[in-house]
This record gives structure tokens, C-alpha cells and sequence, in this order.
């Protein structure tokens, strides 16, 4: 009997879905980001040869020794403002990696050479002169 109580009870009670809507607000908050980028600076490279020397071939190699990381070297090699034909400037660039930079310059002929240091985003830095004497 108890049991015919317990589910009249439950009969009579109307069960209705209550449809309940949620209205969500998307709040943005700014995220910063601080980036902190530390700059060394840029030196030039090092020739450890005197600042004139002889040379009894035509072609020449510089052993340089970079002191900060770079993109590129571009050396300058200017002739002497005396000499002419067949004398040219030479002028090259060299890969991040080398530290043998090799020319072929012509017998006869007195260079000025110099080399920039480049790096994207850094001012050029220029190396000392070395005067080259290529001896016939």
C-alpha cells in the first residue's frame, strides 16, 4: 500500500521544463607584452698584419679576426691616387662565416685597403687602412 501512496503522490505533481537563458558578456582584456632586446654593439674586424706591407705576387690574403657577430664584411681595396690603368680598385663582400679574404690584385699596383663591418639595423664599422705594395 505504501507503494500505491508513493506513486499517487508522484502522479500528482505536473513536472514543467523551465527553459533558463544565460546571456554571457566577453570582456577583452589588453595583454601587454614587454620585449626587452639587448643590443651589443657592432665592432669592426681586426687584420693583425702592420700597416704596410710588400708584396711580391698578385694575389693577397687577409686573415682577419672578427670581434662581434655581423652579417657581412665588404673590403675596400683603393689604388693609389698616382697610379692608372691597368690598376682598379677592388671591392667584395664576404660571407658572415670567412675569416680568409683572398684578392687578386695586379703587380705594379699600391693598395689602400679597409674593411666595413655590416650588420642589419647597426651603423657600418670601418676597420684601420693597410697600405699593400705589389711588387714586379
Amino acid at each position: 500500500m505504501s507503494s500505491n501512496n508513493s506513486q499517487r503522490r508522484l502522479s500528482k505533481y505536473n513536472i514543467r521544463w523551465i527553459n533558463i537563458q544565460y546571456t554571457y558578456r566577453i570582456r577583452i582584456i589588453p595583454i601587454e607584452i614587454y620585449l626587452f632586446l639587448i643590443f651589443i654593439a657592432l665592432e669592426p674586424i681586426v687584420y693583425k698584419k702592420p700597416g704596410q706591407w710588400f708584396s711580391y705576387s698578385s694575389h693577397f690574403i687577409f686573415n682577419v679576426t672578427p670581434q662581434s657577430d655581423f652579417d657581412y664584411i665588404e673590403s675596400f681595396c683603393i689604388i693609389d691616387k698616382n697610379q692608372t690603368f691597368p690598376c682598379l680598385n677592388l671591392t667584395e663582400i664576404h660571407e658572415e662565416c670567412l675569416t680568409i679574404l683572398t684578392y687578386n690584385g695586379i703587380l705594379g699596383c699600391n693598395y689602400q685597403c679597409y674593411f666595413m663591418t655590416k650588420k642589419m639595423n647597426y651603423s657600418d664599422e670601418y676597420s684601420n687602412d693597410y697600405l699593400m705594395h705589389l711588387c714586379e
